[in-house]
C-alpha cells in the first residue's frame, strides 16, 4: 500500500519496504512525528508540517514537557504564599491556605481584629496577629476592659510599698507557690523584668512544655520543645520586660515595653495542668536582677511579688553583676 515495495522472502513470506512517510506490515500507517509519542508527563502531541509540538500540562514545560514547574515558588525562589501560607495546587488552580489571622489571594492581608471594635469604651484596641489586645484605662480590667474594679476585686490585689527588686545568684523563684489553689487559673498573665550581665541563662519555665532562655543576646521561647520565637535584644544590661498571657487555646508573648504580642496556638492537651505544676523563674538557676514580677489570673486578681511572699536562698547578692 501507499507505494510500498513488496519483497519476497524465504518460506513463502514477504516484506513491505515502505516509503519514508509510511510504516506497518503493509505500509498502511502514515508515519507522523507524533507516532513515537515524544511528549512526556501526559502532554498532548500535535503535528505541524512534518514536525510536532507538545501541549504540556500547566505545571510542565520544555519541548517534550520534560521539565517540572514549581508554581508555588516565585522567580526569586520564595514562596508564592506570604506570611506562612501553604501553597496547594487543586484542579489546575493555585490556592494559598492562610494561617489564622491572614487573608487575601496570597495571604498578604493581616486581618484587623479591631475592626469590630471588641474593646469597651474603657479600653484601646491593639490589632495582633489573629487576635487583639485591649489596653484598659484606670480602674478597668478584663479581656475587653468591660469589668470595673470595685472594693471586692481591689482587695484581691496584693501590693506593697517595699522594693520588688530581687538580686539573685544561681537561684530561682517558684511563682506557683504564691498562687492560690483554684480549679482554674486561665486566663493568666505573668509579667517580669530582668537584667543580667550573663549571655546565657534560663528565664521562665511553665511545667515542662514552656521555657524561655537568654542565649547570646536573644530571648528564645520554646513550646513543646519547638522554638516559637527568637527575639534579639540590643541592650542586654538594661531592664527587659516580658509578658506571657495564657488563654485556653493560645499563648501571647510580648518581649519589650513597646513591642507587639506574638500569638502561638497550644496543641492538645491544654495548659491547665502545667500551671498547677510549676511556674519557675530561673528554672535552671539565674544570676542577675529581676523586678516587677506580677501574676494576674481569672481576670479578677493579681499578685505583685515582694520579699514577704517568696523565699530566697542564701546565694542572694547585693547587685546584678556576675
Amino acid at each position: 500500500m501507499n507505494n510500498g515495495q513488496c519483497e519476497n522472502e524465504n518460506n513463502n513470506k514477504y516484506k513491505c519496504n515502505c516509503s519514508i512517510d509510511y510504516t506497518g506490515n503493509h505500509c498502511e500507517i502514515f508515519r507522523t512525528p507524533c507516532l513515537s509519542q515524544p511528549c512526556e508527563n501526559n502532554g498532548k502531541c500535535f503535528d505541524y508540517n512534518h514536525t510536532f509540538e507538545c501541549q504540556c500540562l500547566f505545571n510542565y514545560q520544555g519541548i517534550y514537557c520534560e521539565e517540572s514547574i514549581d508554581l508555588c515558588q516565585t522567580n526569586f525562589n520564595t514562596s508564592l504564599c506570604l506570611n506562612g501560607g501553604l501553597c496547594q495546587i487543586n484542579n489546575h488552580t493555585i490556592q494559598c491556605i492562610c494561617l489564622p489571622g491572614f487573608t487575601g489571594l496570597f495571604c498578604e492581608i493581616n486581618i484587623n481584629e479591631c475592626y469590630t471594635k471588641p474593646c469597651s469604651p474603657h479600653g484601646d484596641c491593639i490589632d495582633l496577629i489573629n487576635g487583639y489586645q485591649c489596653q484598659c484605662k484606670s480602674d478597668w480590667y478584663g479581656y475587653n476592659c468591660d469589668r470595673q474594679q470595685n472594693s471586692m476585686s481591689k482587695s484581691l490585689i496584693l501590693r506593697s510599698s517595699l522594693s520588688s527588686i530581687f538580686h539573685l545568684k544561681n537561684s530561682s523563684i517558684n511563682l506557683s507557690k504564691i498562687l492560690p489553689v483554684r480549679s482554674s487559673l486561665i486566663p493568666i498573665r505573668i509579667q517580669y523584668e530582668f537584667r543580667t550581665t550573663l549571655k546565657q541563662i534560663s528565664l521562665l519555665a511553665i511545667g515542662k512544655r514552656f521555657q524561655q532562655e537568654l542565649i547570646n543576646h536573644r530571648i528564645v521561647t520554646n513550646l513543646d520543645k519547638k522554638i516559637m520565637l527568637s527575639t534579639f535584644i540590643d541592650h542586654q544590661e538594661q531592664w527587659i520586660m516580658i509578658i506571657i498571657e495564657i488563654f485556653p487555646l493560645w499563648i501571647d508573648v510580648r518581649i519589650g515595653k513597646n513591642s507587639m504580642s506574638q500569638r502561638f496556638y497550644i496543641p492538645a492537651p491544654s495548659f491547665e495542668d502545667e500551671l498547677k505544676k510549676e511556674i519557675i523563674f530561673g528554672y535552671r538557676n539565674y544570676s542577675g536582677c529581676v523586678r516587677q514580677i506580677e501574676v494576674s489570673f481569672n481576670q479578677g486578681s493579681s499578685i505583685l511579688l515582694t520579699d514577704q511572699l517568696i523565699e530566697l536562698n542564701e546565694n542572694r547578692t547585693l547587685g546584678c553583676k556576675r
